[in-house]
């Protein structure tokens, strides 16, 4: 064991090196992992556009986050007794991002440690 993370270990884009890169005949390699920091801090400062969904390849619960938001600023500017109607979903959303999003990060780099190009 090498000591990193499954999802650390470098790609080939060139077949397995059967093929020869512009790099003087050495395989290019990328690696592909998402960041639990980054993924935290669009969830804390952009929840509301649901970018943090975006991030971590989920766009329809991104556009989720975007509806309930423009929902409940209509229900607020309309009737502001009741947009708590639409906005309780929007942090129970948010909890549970908080919660599981560790989760989240860990399945999509396992995914991307198995991709061969």
């Amino acid at each position: 064991m090498t000591g990193q993370p499954e999802h650390y270990r470098p790609t080939p884009l060139n077949n397995g090196g059967r093929a020869q890169s512009f790099a003087q005949g050495q395989p290019v390699y990328i690696v592909q992992a998402k960041s639990a920091v980054v993924a935290y801090l669009l969830l804390i400062f952009f929840w509301w556009l649901g970018a943090h969904k975006f991030y971590l390849r989920q766009p329809f619960m991104g556009i989720t986050y975007i509806v309930l938001n423009l929902i409940a600023g209509g229900l607020f500017a309309l009737l502001p007794v009741i947009f708590w109607i639409a906005y309780v979903p929007i942090v129970l959303m948010f909890i549970w991002d908080l919660f599981t999003m560790p989760i989240r990060i860990g399945f999509i780099n396992s995914l991307a440690s198995q991709r061969g190009y």
